[in-house]
């Protein structure tokens, strides 16, 4: 079992921006799909982070290795991986 704590982006002054297709885009005549701004003030939607934290990031791993010969090794792997 393997955990994965995967914080989101955050930013000393909030500058950060992203892509947000369901808001109003004001330079456009209001059709969807604008720049999200990080902080508070005009503009801004009064965040520090895009998303939130994933805490449950609980993955199940499983190995294997076989040794055919002195020279030969057969390893395999599976898991389940969690990706914001």
């Amino acid at each position: 079992m393997r955990y994965e704590w995967q914080p989101q982006y955050t930013s000393p002054h909030d500058y950060g921006s992203e892509f947000e297709p369901n808001i109003p885009n004001p330079g456009a005549g209001g059709l969807p799909g604008a720049l999200a701004f990080l902080g508070n003030g005009p503009g801004r939607n009064g965040k520090r982070r895009f998303s939130d934290t994933y805490a449950w990031g609980f993955g199940p791993r499983l190995g294997f290795a076989y040794k055919l010969t002195n020279s030969t090794v057969v390893r395999g792997s599976y898991g389940l991986f969690a990706a914001p």
